[in-house]
């Protein structure tokens, strides 16, 4: 899943978001209609944040796991690099103080 998907839906909420306060700024005096209105705007509302959520844990989870891999090929490419260097090339030793401090 690349994640498309989330951005349609954030873009959606966004949306619904300003017209629903478009429509509540304009309509102050008997906005909403009626309850039933009410609990179905909420728990449309609701939806949408409960999925846009949800694919962006999807896709922070997709990114995670393209990153990971994207590490390991370099680290396993750096570690083939030294390889070849490992006789010839020079060590550098390198020391902190005990506390910390620089």
């Amino acid at each position: 899943m690349d994640g498309d998907f989330f951005f349609v839906l954030g873009i959606i909420l966004v949306i619904a978001a300003v017209g629903l306060a478009f429509l509540g700024i304009r309509d102050s005096d008997t906005f909403p209609g009626s309850r039933a209105i009410l609990v179905g705007g909420t728990a449309l509302f609701a939806a949408i944040v409960v999925a846009t959520m949800s694919f962006a844990v999807v896709k922070a989870n997709d990114e995670q796991d393209k990153r990971d891999k994207e590490q390991a090929e370099e680290a396993h490419q750096a570690e083939g690099a030294n390889q070849g260097n490992a006789a010839g090339g020079e060590q550098l030793a390198v020391s902190s103080p005990a506390d910390g401090g620089l």
